[in-house]
Formats: structure tokens, C-alpha cells, sequence
């Protein structure tokens, strides 16, 4: 047994660190990719003329005016959409209850996984009293709220995507096999509260990885690390190496998507306003060549080259 939970240990080193790597290389991707097309929606949170639902446009020689940002506003908004999914809620009400219990869940679970750390630095220090039972009932809302909640939502989420037939014919079979990846973790780790409903277990195990494998497990957790827990650790760890090359990364993109594409409202029009760096990566996007070829876009063509033909036209 002790083989084996070392074992555990050090494939639950791996797969986290290789998930902050991939996903800090995730969002250099993101950051790096070339600058998008201007899309001018209005209105744009961070613009003073948000709340009347205009825009820096609606003034006399705009072009002219530096355009005051509230960045406060900005991240009011994007925190709404990220944490209450809002546009879903304004469009597919239906949907939003599952998806909001589904997502709501997996914040729950991100908290429980916090407060399990802090009980297994608590562990390792012999802290006791007060402050630790905090910590230990805490550890238990986040805990059976998120996986209860995050479970029903996402069973929730798989029958309407593929009961409805708007969203199936939407839907590629890898969006179902996200959802039943993740599932999975939470199912098993229903099962695994069975063995563990106080989350001991997991707090030992957590003050083992943060000593380096050094903090001398009780003799009780050999006895009770049964299957179903070894089984969702497995899963959890296999889980976090897979996310970063699938779409659940869609919550990187939320920032990029809203402040550098939507929200983006900076004037180009005058140089003195116009950032250098910026200037630097539009000439970029056009010296790349057009991938595809039409009868008005022979292949090979650089970007800056079919902008000219056009203007010409």
C-alpha cells in the first residue's frame, strides 16, 4: 500500500504541474496569436458612455479625444459572464439553470480543493482548535454543494444536448465527452465519499504531497484507502493533463474574446494614439500570406497585397 500511494503521489506532482505549464502556454498562445479584426460593438463596458448605452463616438471629432477607460466596469462585466454565465442567462433561460449548477459546481469544487490545501498545511503544523474546524466545516460545504451540484448539472447538460435537437446537431462528439470526462471525476468522487465522508483522507493525503512525501501518514489511512478513492484520484489526475488540450479551456479565452476583441475600442486614426506595438503587429498581420485562393484572392498572396487589390476595386 505504501508503494502505491507514493506512486499516487508522484503521478499527483506530475499531472499538476504539467496542467499550470500547458495552461500558462495556453495563454502565451492566446496573447501572441495575430490582432483581430475590429468588430465595433457597442457598448463597450469599460467607456464612460456605457451606462446610457453609447459610445466615445457619439462625440463631436472623436478621433481626436483619448478615450477615458474604466477598467472596473470592465471586469464587473466579465465577472458576470464568467462566474453567472449572463449571456446564456438573457438568451437560453432554460439552459442556464444547468449550466450555472454545472459551472457554479466546479467553482465550489476549485474552493474545496483550496480549503483542503490549507487543512493539509494545518496537518503538517499540528494545528488545532478553532481555526482548524473552520476550515474542517468549510471543507465540507464546498465539498458535497460542488460535487452534488456540479454532478446534477452536468447529467443535466448531456441529456438536454443530446435531447434537443438544436444542440445536438451543434454539438461534435468531443463536446460529449467532455462533459462525460468530467462527469466521471464527480461520480467517482460521490463514490469515493462513501470511504471518506469527512474528507480525511484527502486532507492527509494533501499534507503528504505538501511535504515533499515526508509527513508520516496515519496508520488508519492505509486501512482506508479503498479502490473507489485511488480510482478518482486516478481520474482527477488523468482529468488535469487532458483539459489543456481541449475546449474546457474556454475560460482562458474569456478575457482575450472580451477585453482585446469585443472591448476594444481604441481610435487607430491618429498616430499620436495609435501605440507603436500595436502599430507593429497590424503591418505584421499583413505581411502573412492568405492560406486559401478565390477568384479575387490567388493563393500565396500576402494580406497587404489583397488589401491594395480591393482598395483599387
Amino acid at each position: 500500500m505504501t508503494a502505491l500511494i507514493s506512486l499516487l503521489a508522484v503521478f499527483s506532482y506530475v499531472s499538476f504541474f504539467f496542467f499550470i505549464i500547458a495552461l500558462m502556454l495556453n495563454i502565451r498562445k492566446y496573447a501572441v496569436t495575430p490582432t483581430h479584426l475590429r468588430w465595433e460593438l457597442y457598448p463597450v463596458p469599460s467607456e464612460a458612455e456605457h451606462e446610457h448605452g453609447g459610445s466615445f463616438l457619439e462625440h463631436v471629432d472623436w478621433w481626436k479625444n483619448k478615450v477615458e477607460v474604466k477598467i472596473g466596469s470592465e471586469l464587473k462585466e466579465l465577472f458576470k459572464e464568467m462566474l453567472f454565465i449572463k449571456r446564456l442567462f438573457n438568451s437560453k433561460r432554460k439552459y442556464w439553470y444547468l449550466s450555472f449548477l454545472f459551472h457554479g459546481g466546479i467553482y465550489m469544487i476549485l474552493g474545496w480543493f483550496l480549503f483542503i490545501f490549507i487543512g493539509g498545511i494545518m496537518v503538517t503544523g499540528s494545528v488545532s482548535g478553532l481555526l482548524f474546524q473552520a476550515v474542517f466545516y468549510i471543507t465540507l460545504a464546498f465539498g458535497y454543494i460542488g460535487v452534488i451540484s456540479a454532478t446534477a448539472g452536468g447529467i443535466g447538460l448531456v441529456i438536454a444536448r443530446y435531447s434537443d435537437g438544436n444542440l445536438s446537431d451543434l454539438s461534435a462528439p468531443v463536446d460529449g465527452f467532455n462533459l462525460i470526462f468530467a462527469l466521471a471525476v464527480m461520480i467517482s468522487g460521490i463514490f469515493a465519499l462513501s470511504y471518506d465522508p469527512y474528507f480525511n483522507i484527502a486532507r492527509d493525503f494533501m499534507a503528504y504531497l505538501i511535504s515533499g512525501m515526508g509527513y508520516v501518514l496515519p496508520v488508519k489511512f492505509s486501512i482506508a484507502f479503498y479502490p473507489a478513492t485511488t480510482i478518482q484520484l486516478i481520474l482527477l489526475c488523468c482529468f488535469l493533463i487532458y483539459v489543456p488540450f481541449s475546449r474546457l479551456t474556454h475560460f482562458l479565452g474569456k478575457y482575450f474574446t472580451y477585453h482585446a476583441v469585443m472591448w476594444n475600442s481604441e481610435p487607430s486614426m491618429q498616430r499620436e494614439i495609435f501605440s507603436e506595438k500595436y502599430d507593429k503587429r497590424i503591418k505584421s498581420n499583413l505581411e502573412m500570406k492568405v492560406p486559401w485562393s478565390g477568384p479575387h484572392v490567388p493563393n500565396g498572396k500576402k494580406w497587404e497585397e489583397v488589401s491594395k487589390s480591393e482598395q483599387s476595386n
